[in-house]
């Protein structure tokens, strides 16, 4: 019957507010030894912050940090790396 339309509509919104999140495992971890993922914000020698994205022309993960430069993680290379939250749990706000 019209079942289809809506058991559609309320999976999606399960999954929207759920805690689960489909960021990808970058294959980095930080100075703690946590898993740096796709979307996670990064703090770069305890004062630059950005975020993990997935860059689709070079087919690599890099940070691009908020005063709009990016790096690719070849270029962060023996500095440190913090993940501070991700843009799914923290606000952008209060990493800045």
């Amino acid at each position: 019957p019209m079942l289809g339309a809506n058991c559609e509509e309320r999976d999606q919104a399960e999954f929207e507010y759920s805690d689960f999140s489909f960021s990808q495992f970058t294959g980095k971890y930080d100075d703690n030894q946590i898993p740096i993922f796709e979307n996670d914000f990064v703090k770069i020698d305890g004062n630059r912050v950005g975020e993990v994205l997935f860059n689709n022309d070079n087919a690599a993960f890099e940070v691009s940090f908020f005063d709009g430069k990016i790096l690719g993680f070849g270029a962060l290379k023996g500095k440190g790396i913090l993940v501070t939250g991700n843009r799914f749990e923290v606000p952008e706000v209060q990493v800045r």
